[in-house]
């Protein structure tokens, strides 16, 4: 199987295949490439890795340094400094799969960044990071809730998204 190989590419090794006692001539052997998941960090789109990487919501915000083992076995250090927001990607160029069988150009490895909150945080650290974050803009049709005597108080409710019925 050769470097930049995809899902349904064909081999053909000829004089490979089966053959039978009493046949002189021996068929060739057709192989598919099937490319399953496993069980690695990395998620194959053409020529491009996709890696999904969890942070600490202080990492996202101060920064971050990980390693990263490729496929290869080599270990990237990532040393990002700047804020990363959820779900925002980033991209390594060329540390992704080979693009063509005989060229030397390789694809992007992709990162997409999830960051992890805290469960709960106690009134203390609620206060310290009020004074320590910015503060939020308001938009012109927010209302302030200190100025709204008679609204209905409400709560709000996890969805489960795992649920087959959502």
């Amino acid at each position: 199987i050769l470097p930049g190989m995809n899902h349904g590419d064909k081999i053909k090794i000829k004089c490979q295949g089966n053959w039978e006692e009493d046949c002189s001539e021996v068929g060739d052997l057709h192989i598919i490439i099937n490319q399953i998941k496993t069980k690695t960090s990395f998620i194959r789109e053409c020529e491009n890795l996709l890696y999904n990487k969890t942070i600490d919501l202080v990492d996202s915000l101060c920064g971050s340094e990980f390693i990263i083992k490729h496929l290869d076995g080599r270990m990237l250090r990532i040393n990002h400094k700047d804020i990363i927001k959820p779900n925002q990607t980033m991209k390594i160029s060329g540390e992704g799969m080979k693009k063509s069988k005989d060229g030397c150009e390789y694809g992007d490895l992709i990162i997409k960044f999830l960051v992890k909150y805290p469960n709960n945080l106690s009134s203390e650290r609620i206060k310290y990071l009020r004074k320590i974050l910015p503060v939020p803009q308001k938009q012109i049709w927010d209302i302030d809730p200190k100025t709204v005597k008679n609204a209905e108080d409400k709560k709000l409710e996890p969805i489960d998204r795992t649920a087959n019925n959502t």
